[in-house]
């Protein structure tokens, strides 16, 4: 069973049995491949403005530009309005909507108060050293999110898109108002935070590796006659560019942790060794994805692992799970894949690049509050000719 005081009882994540299966069976249709070719046209217009956005402040490459706030401005933009039917309006200003600003607050809070729920003794005590602030901003950002909710569904329209997935009635399945304000919050950090952290972590491993920074620019650069051939589509041909995202998956997971898991009543029996019920259990995917006992040269960004290298035939590439497994596992999956697949395309197409100096040593001693809380990722993008 799921550990308690960890999930949101009401959005998917939190929910058991048949609750799971209708959400899931509601909110599928939100995430399939089929919906996320529909919306290619809104999906392309915020890569496009991020080109043209890195062109004007990269300054031909004199400037260095925090990717990390770039890449978040656009994936939140991507799902904000997938989710809303409205621009969030990050990328044009360059920098976060209020409502994004929130949501780190809220996830930084979270991690607190479930560790906070492991010491009951001592949870008044620690509660009273959480600022004010905070919780002040968390509830802002619920506020916020029910506003948008709001004037989504107030809005008479036929789009498909998530508010639309979350208000259907099939077969006589629908989800209450609460859990479709929670599911939003959920979704919307779901699938683009971590696609965001997702493409930081890969354009650091691969401005770091050389080699790959050369193969996978010639494989963008030979395989279009011109930028406009590059999408969801014709994207999926690029063997070497599909090798880099799952080696940055691996190296750098955009969720480290896990969802933990406790023992029921009568215990476990777990690697051979009984566990007490009432444990507290998780394995996190980074330590997991890094262990040497699984993969070669753990810590080397090595995208030819994933592509037959007989060096690396001894790989238990399994060990790699950035989406999860089973009933469970990640709904955002294909949107991920097509955001990171066609941002980086267009990335290695527009500009050549380097880490600034400041940034060299970017993916070393980040902290994690359920997700990487990640500094300034400077890069010098320099136009093509």
């Amino acid at each position: 069973p799921k550990a308690p005081n960890y999930y949101d009882p009401l959005s998917i994540p939190g929910t058991d049995g048949r609750d799971h299966s209708r959400q899931r069976r509601l909110l599928s249709v939100g995430f399939s491949a089929q919906f996320i070719k529909e919306q290619q046209a809104i999906i392309n217009q915020y890569v496009d403005l991020l080109m043209d956005q890195l062109r004007k402040f990269g300054e031909g490459g004199s400037n260095p530009l925090d990717m990390v706030t770039w890449f978040n401005c656009t994936t939140f933009d991507i799902v904000g309005d997938l989710a809303f039917g409205q621009p969030l309006g990050s990328l044009r200003n360059g920098s976060y909507h209020p409502w994004v600003s929130l949501i780190f607050v809220h996830v930084k809070l979270g991690t607190y108060m479930y560790s906070i729920a492991q010491l009951p003794l001592l949870a008044k005590v620690i509660k009273a050293c959480i600022p004010k602030s905070m919780t002040t901003q968390v509830e802002q950002h619920h506020a916020l999110t029910k506003e948008l909710v709001d004037t989504r569904r107030a809005t008479d329209t036929a789009r498909l898109d998530l508010m639309h997935a979350m208000s259907r009635t099939p077969n006589g399945l629908s989800m209450s108002i609460e859990e479709i304000y929670s599911n939003t919050g959920t979704l919307v950090v779901a699938g683009s935070e971590t696609t965001a952290t997702a493409l930081s972590g890969h354009l650091y491993h691969l401005l770091k590796t050389p080699e790959a920074l050369r193969r996978v620019t010639d494989e963008v650069r030979n395989g279009f006659e011109s930028e406009d051939e590059i999408n969801y589509a014709s994207v999926e041909k690029l063997t070497y560019l599909d090798a880099c995202i799952r080696e940055a998956l691996r190296i750098y997971p955009a969720v480290p942790s896990t969802v933990p898991r406790i023992t029921p009543p009568e215990g476990n029996m777990i690697f051979g060794e009984y566990v007490p019920p009432g444990t507290i259990l998780d394995i996190w995917q980074w330590p997991m994805s890094t262990n040497e006992e699984y993969f070669k040269d753990a810590n080397k960004f090595v995208p030819e692992r994933w592509l037959g290298d007989a060096a690396y035939d001894r790989d238990q590439k399994e060990a790699s799970q950035p989406f999860s497994l089973g009933p469970r596992d990640c709904l955002g999956r294909n949107l991920a894949y097509g955001e990171m697949r066609i941002i980086l395309a267009r990335l290695l197409w527009n500009f050549d690049m380097r880490l600034a100096e400041e940034s060299k040593n970017w993916g070393e001693n980040q902290e994690v509050y359920i997700v990487w809380f990640k500094p300034p990722l400077k890069v010098h993008l320099t136009p093509r000719n």
